[in-house]
């Protein structure tokens, strides 16, 4: 007879973390909007919203704890999500967001959420923090990565891409705000 060993989970750190990551959810929403905010209404096309993570350097960290928000080292953010807005679909990489979005609607369409590849497995069926559209995007890297990255039917032209490029430019779009994580 094959002996099962059960593990104890600590009901309260596991509702933190389910929290987190619902906070987590409402934050990416937040911030997916104000994206789309400051793309000038004049652009009539859809367009997409890449949310990717970069680390931040020791000595940046260094500095926001020098500056007094922080109690510990340790509690300074190690990376933060860049946001942006794009003329056409990036590489699909762990831990990237991608949206497709047009100004004038209320319509945000979920292209990809991909997490650290070591979160993966917690998003899948039958777990805590299951999400079928992280979960689909997950098997869709693994899986079916060309499709995923493929152009979607309305993508801009290639004269579009341009027009949008430029309107970026003007309203300096390609520097904006980021969040810590």
């Amino acid at each position: 007879m094959n002996k099962i060993e059960l593990q104890k989970i600590d009901r309260l750190e596991t509702h933190d973390r389910l929290l987190q990551y619902q906070k987590q959810q409402d934050t990416i929403g937040d911030e997916v909007q104000k994206c789309i905010n400051h793309v000038p209404d004049n652009v009539k096309y859809p367009f997409y919203v890449w949310g990717h993570s970069r680390q931040i350097p020791i000595d940046e960290r260094l500095s926001y704890f020098m500056g007094g928000g922080y109690e510990k080292f340790e509690d300074v953010p190690s990376e933060r999500i860049l946001w942006m807005p794009r003329p056409s679909k990036p590489e699909a990489t762990p831990n990237s967001y991608l949206f497709r979005a047009q100004k004038g609607t209320d319509v945000v369409e979920i292209i990809w959420i991909l997490p650290k590849i070591e979160f993966w497995e917690q998003f899948g069926p039958n777990k805590m923090a299951y999400s079928p559209e992280i979960w689909t995007s997950i098997m869709n890297f693994k899986y079916n990565k060309k499709e995923l990255e493929a152009p979607e039917e309305g993508d801009m032209t290639l004269d579009q891409r341009d027009e949008f490029r430029e309107i970026i430019k003007q309203h300096k779009l390609w520097n904006m705000p980021y969040r810590m994580i």
